[in-house]
């Protein structure tokens, strides 16, 4: 069925605004998910900084099991987990194992995060954790106390940018739904008003050319 000139200005009008929202949240939902990734970057490296001040202070041994007493404790006011290495990967305390499966670890000297931050200071790195079994981003910094240098790691699953990023693209589903019903209204009446003043100018022009001085 062919359209008319009412709705053929009304799918354009309506196809604009699909593209345009639809650009829109696509912008939106990476901006977000960038900001809130490095949101967490920088909380993780702050905290980490705050657990290494309290490294350096601390009177440690250089048994497993203190060094995991202190990961735990270190992590037990955060939803964040903290691990502590030898420099040579050799794992001395995580908040999220036992002290059995701790002993149990093999060394884990080829993590990337490590590696970087035993070669600039400062390691992070977004991988799966065999662990946590969920994308984690971590963010590791060498330490240093009277008794052992080693590197303190502070990870978080990464599933809380991809909630909240989530729930920005219900919020804005939602709000683009009652955004175009609105529009696809204006634009109903919009063009329903542009395409009877077309027909106005178009029925006037040709009772102009049908007028009596314009007749053959």
């Amino acid at each position: 069925m062919k359209l008319g000139l009412h709705g053929q200005l009304f799918l354009v009008s309506f196809a604009l605004i699909v593209a345009a929202g639809a650009a829109s949240a696509y912008y939106l939902e990476g901006e977000l998910r960038h900001w809130l990734d490095d949101r967490m970057e920088r909380e993780l490296f702050n905290h980490a900084r705050s657990s290494i001040a309290a490294l350096k202070i601390s009177a440690v041994t250089q048994s497993k099991t203190d060094f995991h007493v202190l990961a735990v404790e270190l992590a037990r006011h955060t939803d964040e987990r903290v691990t502590l290495f030898a420099n040579d990967g050799t794992l001395l305390g995580d908040s999220m194992l036992s002290l059995d499966a701790l002993r149990a670890t093999p060394k884990q000297s080829d993590l990337a995060e490590i590696q970087e931050a035993l070669r600039g200071g400062v390691g992070i790195s977004r991988r799966r954790s065999d662990v946590l079994g969920t994308r984690s981003l971590y963010v590791a910094l060498p330490f240093q106390n009277s008794r052992v240098q080693g590197i303190l790691r502070v990870g978080t699953p990464l599933e809380v940018v991809d909630h909240a990023v989530n729930r920005m693209q219900f919020v804005v589903l939602m709000v683009g739904v009652v955004g175009l019903v609105f529009v696809m209204m204006v634009s109903f009446l919009a063009s329903h008003l542009v395409s009877r003043r077309l027909r106005s100018l178009v029925t006037r022009a040709q009772n102009v050319m049908d007028g009596p001085g314009l007749r053959p």
